[in-house]
């Protein structure tokens, strides 16, 4: 197996990067958050940003405890009405 380059095809694609084309070096969130009014500033966005992933880690750590540790009750789960009427019925 061998694997082969054309030097002449691919000095043809060039990519810069933003910092020599002068772009705007502000990421596409927060841009989009500017566009929408939520923020006035990147700072303010990045602001933004943290505070929703800190928020939604919080919230998946709350859920995801309750999943596999338990909901943090020790009562019984009460049984459903069918299964206590048969054990009723069963003498149990």
């Amino acid at each position: 197996m061998s694997i082969e380059f054309d030097i002449e095809q691919d000095s043809q694609d060039i990519y810069y990067s933003r910092s020599v084309l002068s772009e705007n070096k502000v990421p596409g969130m927060l841009s989009w958050l500017q566009k929408k009014g939520i923020v006035s500033s990147p700072e303010q966005g990045k602001r933004v940003l943290l505070v929703i992933t800190i928020s939604f880690f919080a919230v998946s750590m709350i859920l995801f405890g309750r999943l596999f540790i338990g909901g943090g009750s020790d009562a019984p789960a009460e049984l459903p009405l069918e299964f206590r009427l048969q054990q009723e019925q069963e003498g149990v």
